[in-house]
């Protein structure tokens, strides 16, 4: 029987408490299963899935190119296409497996394909070297600040978002931060390519385009879900009808323009921005927001930022079916903290990842990934796998936009979203999260090509794409959005912000991903292995990054009064870890 599965690698279970080392193959030391619903009403059934395995195919080695890392193997009449190579189809993943996509629909992602309609006459694409992944989804970012460049930063730090935003003696005497937003079509798309060069083919934006990613949520000139066929979400920038800057730490009273759950609820997803910022006002807004007609924590929210939590709102937030959207750069760049999404991974909250915005954030997915991978290591003991990192950017993303069953999985059915990275060095799913722009090999959005190499997309594209060079390798860009062309999107940015930086380059002045407050400016440390601060002795959480917030009035998260911090402690809401 041809191409029958062997499998190397199964149950490799992922813990929901503590981390283990990663290789380069996205595996892990074993871990507990987290498969059963615990009793602990704040510890429901994990959102992700607990258990990765590899596969590898009765396959033949697949051929090489000599000059580009797929290989066209037999030109057939180009419809369905053939991809073939690692294929990270959700949990396992397929060594020498195959995709085949059918216009723009994925009819099969398995080891053996061969029973698709029209298999023999396909045209074949082999990537020996090649990782075949579900096309990025950059789950935040405000598109229409894409072409204001990074703030230049100091030692300043922000308590909540309005210090920033406004600043002045209302607000603790703080600087303003000043980024010009654009509505100019080339602006717009020229942020949106910066994605796309970074291997997305979707985003969730207050802005946005036609022609290029896919907008997950209403925009101000409709529906940009390109033939998705879903409802787009509600991108909600100020829930609370602040944007006045009006701040209180208890009690609900912002006034008559705060969200009405029966209104923003009847979108099938919402994503409001809610407790940016360490402060006792930025952690109220959550309590606000979670009660009567402004109850709005339910399954089809996911919350922007989430900074100012503890395990009480952790555990409200999961036991509700919410989600969360992380931007750990900005996050860090403006208030020197971030999420505590070790936390929400105990409480077993579903987190995706966004890059917020180009003035305090990263230029596109592949540095976000790169942010929160850093400080997987260095500051939250190894707590994220590979594979889970990479759930972020992929299938977790779609779930919080209502889109799961459509995009973010490589499987039959759904749409033709996906991404090939260059696997030679780093395998797996971690030749996404150590990717540049130029191991972004192929990038399609329902089966049309976007952006990929040189030879790879002559033999895909039917259409007329410009050939670029990108960090030395010969690629090509299709994009005709409303008449505009690659060449005028890097028109428009020259001279204000590139489009894409170097695998081994720092973008220019991108904003620092290391975690920094007076409290805790001198980063991780023999006696104080976290960074927070705080010697190991004295921290409740010595391991993992657990800072005093000025929410936490003078000492470390630790809800339940058992001495671990809320960032480790296995169950957040049980003084006896009863869960």
């Amino acid at each position: 029987m041809p191409n029958r599965p062997t499998v190397l690698l199964l149950a490799l279970l992922m813990s929901a408490c503590s981390g283990g080392a990663n290789d380069e193959n996205g595996g892990e030391s074993p871990r507990k299963p987290t498969g059963s619903t615990p009793s602990h009403p704040g510890q429901p059934r994990s959102p992700t899935a607990t258990i990765n395995s590899v596969v590898a195919c009765e396959r033949p080695a697949l051929v090489k190119s000599s000059d580009s890392l797929c290989a066209v193997r037999a030109e057939g009449g180009g419809k369905p296409i053939i991809f073939r190579g690692s294929v990270l189809a959700g949990a396992t993943l397929f060594e020498r497996g195959e995709v085949v996509v059918q216009d723009d629909k994925i009819v099969c992602a398995e080891c053996d394909c061969s029973p698709a309609p029209g298999y023999a006459s396909a045209k074949v694409i082999e990537c020996a070297d090649g990782v075949i992944s579900p096309a990025l989804i950059n789950s935040h970012d405000h598109v229409d600040f894409g072409m204001s460049p990074p703030i230049a930063r100091g030692p300043e730090r922000y308590e909540h978002r309005h210090d920033w935003r406004i600043g002045g003696r209302r607000h603790n005497n703080h600087t303003k931060i000043r980024a010009k937003s654009s509505r100019v079509i080339n602006d717009i798309l020229g942020t949106e390519m910066r994605f796309v060069l970074g291997g997305a083919a979707s985003t969730i934006t207050s802005s946005g385009e036609r022609g290029l990613l896919r907008n997950l949520a209403y925009a101000q000139n409709g529906d940009q879900t390109e033939g998705l066929p879903i409802s787009p979400g509600k991108f909600d920038t100020f829930p609370l009808g602040d944007a006045k800057g009006f701040e209180i730490a208890t009690g609900c009273s912002y006034g008559s323009r705060m969200a009405l759950a029966a209104k923003v609820l009847r979108f099938d997803s919402y994503f409001p921005h809610m407790a940016e910022g360490v402060s006792a006002s930025a952690a109220n807004e959550v309590r606000c927001l979670s009660t009567d007609v402004h109850d709005l924590i339910a399954s089809k929210t996911a919350i922007i930022h989430a900074v100012a939590i503890t395990g009480a709102e952790a555990a409200m937030i999961a036991n509700r079916g919410a989600k969360v959207i992380w931007s750990p750069r900005s996050n860090i760049s403006l208030y020197g903290d971030t999420a505590p999404v070790t936390l929400l991974k105990q409480s077993q909250v579903l987190i995706s990842l966004g890059t917020d915005w180009l003035p305090s954030g990263s230029m596109n997915l592949l540095r976000e990934l790169k942010c929160a991978d850093s400080l997987n290591q260095k500051y939250y003991d190894h707590a994220f796998n590979d594979f889970e990192l990479w759930q972020m950017v992929t299938s977790n993303s779609a779930e919080a936009a209502a889109a799961g069953k459509f995009i973010g999985t490589l499987a039959s059915g759904y749409f033709a979203d996906l991404a090939i990275f260059n696997g030679s060095v780093h395998h797996g799913y971690r030749a996404v999260i150590e990717a540049g722009v130029e191991d972004v090999a192929l990038v399609m959005r329902g089966g049309a090509v976007l952006y990929g190499d040189d030879a790879i997309v002559k033999s895909l594209a039917a259409g007329e794409c410009e050939a670029a060079s990108i960090c030395g390798v010969e690629k090509r860009v299709c994009v005709d959005a409303n008449g505009v062309k690659y060449s005028d999107l890097t028109a428009a940015a020259a001279g204000r912000y590139s489009l894409f930086a170097c695998r081994d380059e720092i973008p220019a002045n991108e904003p620092s991903c290391t975690p920094f407050r007076d409290s805790y400016p001198n980063g991780t440390a023999a006696d104080d292995r976290d960074g927070d601060g705080i010697v190991d002795a004295q921290d409740n959480c010595p391991a993992i990054f657990n800072p005093i917030r000025v929410l936490d009035s003078g000492k470390q998260a630790d809800v339940d009064a058992d001495g671990i911090g809320d960032a480790c402690d296995v169950c957040p809401l049980s003084a006896t870890n009863a869960c």
